[in-house]
């Protein structure tokens, strides 16, 4: 299993998938930048999100979280 680091710096509370930042693979040590929500799932390589999806892939990214601890 992947440990990730996510790191953002800017998120704009109007539109929730605009937001900015890093996600580090802490085991393979690789950085990648992400400007939005589906650059950041496509990083974690987890299925697009459709809108009305979009809290079952956040669900996702929880879960992943908390396993890499």
């Amino acid at each position: 299993m992947d440990a990730y680091v996510i790191k953002i710096y800017r998120r704009n509370k109007d539109d929730p998938h605009a937001l900015v930042g890093q996600i580090e693979n802490v085991d393979k040590g690789h950085k990648h930048a992400f400007h939005n929500t589906q650059e950041l799932l496509n990083l974690l390589n987890l299925p697009s999100a459709p809108d009305n999806q979009s809290r079952a892939a956040q669900g996702t990214i929880k879960s992943k979280i908390k396993d890499s601890k």
